[in-house]
């Protein structure tokens, strides 16, 4: 997590980090026994605060999960917990895993669209804010989880996330696969047409990795190129010369 704000965007930043993970381990010391045994973590990789250092401190380096990949993480779950309401919660969701989501409420601004969901979530046991309850529910289940995860209850609140948030069918490599080809066929549309017409044309992140690659096969095939970036992710040495650079945050536009 950066050290500081450089965006806007929902969820904790900068300093909000650390309350955020004070929650976190709030939660951790408040598991019984049998369940804080058999806690790992996968901390978010390190971006200023040192999560990861954070953990080792307070929880012990035998709390680090030493799985590669959340795939990994997953076989080898009893439950799951997840700290933020994003892909990874999803991801946990569709798994088949036991889960619950541990996020810090005040700081993730959520679309009033899925105030409901969020509401039947919450009646589940599935979605806290609350490192107590969190905690009082897990030590509550630990022993057979699956028992709560599959009760009617839970699962038609299972069933309506996935109804309003997405689901993941059997063929879902075969539905990403043509996704994607039919992406592919659109830019090479596309790609024919600016081609066979120069023209001038704006590549915003053109300082990053794709975009620059993007402008540099731009100024191969004639076009004038201008490159917006802010930098926050990019760096000035990507740039194709022969590209016209502005700095700009288009955020600020």
């Amino acid at each position: 997590f950066p050290l500081f704000s450089y965006r806007c965007q929902s969820g904790p930043g900068s300093s909000l980090i650390l309350e955020d993970y004070a929650q976190k381990i709030d939660f951790a010391r408040k598991l019984n026994s049998n369940a804080y045994a058999n806690l790992l973590v996968r901390p978010y990789p390190n971006r200023g605060w040192d999560i990861r250092k954070r953990y080792i401190d307070d929880l012990g380096k035998e709390k680090i999960s030493p799985f590669s990949t959340f795939r990994e993480q997953i076989a080898h779950s009893k439950m799951l917990v997840c700290t933020y309401p994003q892909t990874t919660f999803s991801e946990a969701m569709h798994s088949g895993i036991p889960t619950i989501l541990l996020y810090s409420e005040i700081y993730w601004d959520l679309l009033p669209d899925f105030n409901d969901v969020i509401q039947v979530l919450k009646d589940a046991s599935i979605m806290f804010s609350c490192p107590d309850s969190a905690a009082k529910h897990v030590n509550m289940v630990w022993e057979n989880p699956k028992d709560w995860w599959d009760s009617e209850n839970t699962v038609k609140a299972r069933e309506y996330f996935f109804d309003r948030c997405g689901r993941v069918s059997e063929d879902s490599l075969d539905e990403g696969r043509i996704f994607f080809n039919n992406e592919c066929t659109n830019l090479l549309n596309l790609h024919n047409i600016i081609k066979e017409n120069f023209m001038k044309i704006l590549v915003t992140g053109g300082a990053g990795f794709i975009g620059s690659h993007l402008a540099k096969k731009l100024l191969i095939e004639n076009h004038e190129v201008v490159v917006v970036d802010d930098l926050s992710n990019g760096y000035t040495k990507n740039i194709p010369k022969g590209a016209e650079f502005i700095k700009l945050d288009l955020s600020d536009t």
